[in-house]
């Protein structure tokens, strides 16, 4: 068994048993999470049988865990996490989404470029991300000191 078919079967266990446990919840709290667990779930089983089908191929290659972009990242993150209980959902999510954005793309688009793709992705992602949750799933989001 390879390491891709692991995790696909771990996620799937996971996904099942949350599903398990949410078929307890009342209707409008169920709502959330069935969806994504049921969004692993489809996922997982597509990544099994990817893994599945791989496994006869070629060997696995090594992959860089602790690079520079995967550090910028997590620290990027922890910040967001901060920023949101300061500032905010909306403005946060714009500052860290633009941010990484930008950062991320560094080594492919140069430019004016680069900083439309960075302003525009984040605009779009942070503007549906609200009203997906807001509108939708009905949560309040932090408004941080903007109250």
């Amino acid at each position: 068994m390879t390491k891709d078919t692991g995790n696909a079967v771990f996620f799937i266990i996971l996904a099942l048993g949350g599903l398990w446990s949410a078929r307890t919840f009342n209707t409008m709290s169920a709502v959330f999470p069935i969806l994504i667990l049921g969004l692993l779930l489809l996922f997982s089983i597509v990544y099994l049988m990817v893994s599945l089908f791989k496994a006869g191929q070629q060997e696995e290659e090594t992959s860089k865990i602790f690079s520079r972009e995967a550090l910028m990242t997590s620290l990027g993150l922890l910040g967001y996490i901060l920023l949101i209980w300061l500032i905010g959902f909306l403005l946060a999510s714009l500052l860290f989404l633009g941010i990484m954005t930008w950062y991320l793309q560094g080594g492919y688009v140069s430019g004016r470029k680069r900083l439309v793709n960075a302003a525009g992705s984040s605009i779009a992602v942070t503007v549906v991300f609200f009203l997906l949750f807001r509108y939708i799933f009905l949560v309040q989001l932090p408004t941080g000191f903007f109250q």
